[in-house]
């Protein structure tokens, strides 16, 4: 027995043609390949001429960290943005600095996550740049919001660990490797001995394959 919600074209043979059938079966495979592409059209993203945006929603306390990013990573950009509070910069890759409360939020609202600021931004790549404790940073991923951008979770920067790791990590992609494979080259999860003089991080590839392109 056919669900009664299911297609089924062999009782309309009498009425269409053999080329309406097809027709029909052709429409419906669009849509199908249609539907796949909204789901994964971030999976291999190239970005040109990547840009970096520094949103601040912290407060003063947050500027010396966007200070020492802005000075470590504007040579591998092609123009910075910097904004604070509700001011969110146009940019493929978001450095978010906040203080994450116990529920993820962000002070900005209930409905305003990480994944919203990345969305607003145009972003492929979000980071939130500050230091957050584990607890409230696993709270703020669980958030839901459109999962369009790879986001990178800091619960500690240890230091200038954080300005060298991007650092390295953007060179490689502007050399033409993708977000994963340049992150796993640099922190290998094979070799946990290695990650020593790393900063701690969450990272989630939401987006998949990103990668930077000149042209």
């Amino acid at each position: 027995m056919r669900p009664k919600g299911g297609i089924n074209l062999s009782r309309w043979k009498g009425v269409f043609s053999k080329m309406e059938v097809v027709v029909i079966y052709l429409i419906m495979g669009a849509l199908a390949a249609y539907a796949l592409y909204l789901t994964f059209r971030g999976r291999n993203a190239g970005v040109v001429e990547p840009t970096l945006g520094l949103l601040n929603v912290g407060g003063a306390s947050f500027i010396p960290l966007l200070e020492q990013d802005r000075t470590a990573l504007s040579p591998l950009f092609s123009k910075i943005e910097m904004a604070a509070g509700y001011q969110i910069p146009k940019c493929s890759v978001l450095f978010i600095y906040a203080d994450v409360a116990p529920d993820g939020s962000l002070g900005l609202g209930g409905n305003v996550t990480i994944r919203h600021l990345a969305d607003k931004a145009g972003a492929f790549i979000a980071v939130l740049a500050s230091n957050s404790i584990s607890e409230h940073a696993i709270a703020a991923a669980k958030l839901p919001g459109p999962k369009r951008a790879n986001l990178v979770w800091t619960l500690d920067r240890k230091g200038e660990a954080f300005c060298r790791f991007f650092k390295e990590l953007f060179t490689r992609m502007n050399a033409g490797k993708s977000m994963p494979r340049a992150w796993n080259a640099i922190a290998p999860q094979y070799q946990h001995e290695a990650h020593d003089d790393l900063p701690v991080t969450i990272c989630q590839m939401e987006a998949g394959q990103v990668h930077f392109r000149t042209s």
